[in-house]
């Protein structure tokens, strides 16, 4: 009997020591705190994305306004599609400004206040004509730079050459060909 209560004491002392000296640090447990943080804010969205989230404003009430507007994802889209770093809000202001000042200006020349509202408006609906003319004009490089670009990608993978490589050299070409006059 006295050989296995010393068994269980050599046992339970044994796992003392062991708990002892594996307990994590506090450096560990920062570390832990820091990750269960991460996790929580990840879960707590409900958006666990990698994709970027789009600004509509750097004002916080515009931004929320313009998430609901319908029609504002699609401007953001055509926006990335023209290339240009621009918001929807500052893209709507402007537009709206351009409106005001298109027709007050207007109707100091025109004796009709419909011509002057017209006048503001074809200049409030410039910069999405301007958006929609750089879209068109990107689509149709790309259009012209797919063909050489996967003719490139395909001989590059035939001769052996590894897939990080090859889009490299697509990369190379389009710069080469955006710096030429």
């Amino acid at each position: 009997m006295s050989a296995i209560l010393l068994f269980l004491l050599v046992l339970l002392l044994s796992f003392g020591v062991l708990f002892y000296f594996l307990r994590p640090t506090s450096t560990e447990a920062a570390v832990e705190q820091q990750l269960a943080g991460i996790d929580a804010d990840r879960s707590g969205d409900g958006e666990g994305s990698i994709v970027r989230r789009q600004t509509f404003s750097s004002n916080l009430m515009l931004h929320g306004l313009l998430r609901d507007f319908p029609g504002s994802s699609s401007v953001q889209r055509l926006i990335q599609q023209a290339g240009q770093k621009w918001q929807v809000g500052s893209l709507f202001l402007g537009s709206f400004l351009a409106l005001l000042v298109g027709t007050w200006f207007a109707s100091l020349f025109a004796p009709n206040l419909l011509l002057s509202a017209l006048a503001g408006l074809v200049l409030a609906l410039s910069p999405f004509i301007y958006l929609y003319s750089v879209r068109a004009l990107r689509f149709k490089k790309f259009g012209d730079l797919l063909p050489e670009a996967v003719d490139l990608m395909s001989r590059g993978l035939r001769a052996g050459h590894a897939t990080t490589a090859v889009l490299e050299m697509v990369g190379l070409l389009r710069f080469s060909i955006r710096l030429q006059p």
